[in-house]
């Protein structure tokens, strides 16, 4: 659905500027608590460094319209015609049809628009690719060169039984001890690389979402994170959890998951906490350790990281918002790491 949405704003932009003889238009997203807009989409000639440029200085050869808006959040549609000093009623209406075509699209029902949902949506395609790039990565740089070297060994071993078979040698039992050697080296290396592809599909095959409820599912992630680091993780729910929709409970799935892991990598702790409970159709979430802490990179506004190494981090703050909830790290270094997660109950 994203990528169709997106498309769908594309197609609606560069059918502006075909008809309103214009250079570009862009649908940016506008938050109050930041200067800088960001961009959702865009066609045209314009860079997007351009567009914040001119939206900064608001020549006339711009024409910003804004669009429904939620909260401190709004969005806003600009079109740019190079060298244009006014606007003719004509323009001004395809400007103002296209707003309207495109506040339509964004709609779920009756449902307010939440363009920061809608951004969170953009955002995760890229993420979940990174993160499939990274697994092939891991399974590449870890099982897969067991694997290779298993098949060294093996080679190595049958030209040994081809030396034992063909002749007799002076060296006594030495052949045989060696080939026994290998043989262990060989079943060690296979073995590691078959527990390592295991957690790999632990770790990311889903489980049963439709049929099991949210509590049993995080309990379940808890105790295979506990079985495959050995570290201790304290759970703590609330006494009434609600049933929530299939896509919080994949949300805040993947969100503990990679907060616990994170705990693990990065904080170096072997002691975590998370706690569940609900207030007012809300899911509240905070997990919690007190490793090494770190000073959090900016995760909101223009200036919210792309670092590949904080690919983590962005995708639990997407996943939170793809659902219409807010995601806030706390962190210093020497004084651990805090998550916190609120998600509505029906997204």
């Amino acid at each position: 659905m994203p990528q169709q949405l997106f498309r769908a704003y594309e197609a609606v932009l560069q059918s502006l500027i075909d008809h309103a003889q214009a250079t570009a238009a862009v649908l940016m997203l506008a938050d109050s608590a930041v200067e800088t807009p960001h961009i959702l989409t865009q066609v045209g000639r314009l860079t997007s460094t351009g567009w914040v440029r001119l939206i900064e200085i608001s020549p006339p050869d711009v024409f910003i319209q804004p669009l429904a808006s939620q909260g401190t959040t709004a969005a806003l549609l600009a079109v740019h015609s190079a060298g244009q000093r006014q606007w003719s009623p004509t323009q001004q209406c395809l400007i103002r049809a296209a707003a309207q075509t495109i506040e339509n699209l964004s709609r779920d029902g009756n449902r307010e628009l939440d363009w920061h949902q809608i951004t969170a949506s953009r955002r995760i395609l890229p993420v979940t690719e990174e993160e499939l790039c990274r697994i092939v990565l891991d399974i590449h740089d870890g099982p897969v060169q067991k694997m290779y070297a298993a098949v060294h060994r093996l080679s190595h071993l049958q030209h040994l039984a081809e030396r034992l078979a063909v002749t007799a040698t002076e060296d006594g039992d030495e052949p045989i001890a060696t080939y026994r050697e290998n043989l262990q080296e060989v079943g060690w290396l296979l073995e590691t690389a078959l527990t390592e592809i295991r957690t790999f599909l632990g770790t990311f095959h889903p489980p049963e979402f439709k049929q099991r409820p949210l509590l049993d599912i995080l309990e379940g992630l808890i105790i295979q994170h506990e079985t495959m680091t050995q570290a201790i993780v304290h759970f703590e729910a609330g006494s009434t959890i609600p049933e929530v929709d299939v896509p919080i409970k994949i949300a805040l799935y993947r969100i503990v998951q990679q907060a616990l892991t994170n705990g693990i990598r990065h904080g170096g702790v072997n002691e975590q906490f998370v706690y569940l409970w609900s207030h007012q159709d809300h899911i509240h979430l905070e997990v919690v350790d007190y490793g090494k802490g770190f000073t959090p990179p900016s995760l909101a506004g223009p200036s919210a990281t792309e670092r590949n190494e904080h690919i983590g981090l962005r995708g639990m703050r997407d996943r939170a918002q793809l659902v219409g909830g807010t995601f806030d790290l706390v962190s210093r270094p020497g004084e651990g790491t805090r998550i916190k997660v609120r998600v509505p109950c029906y997204g």
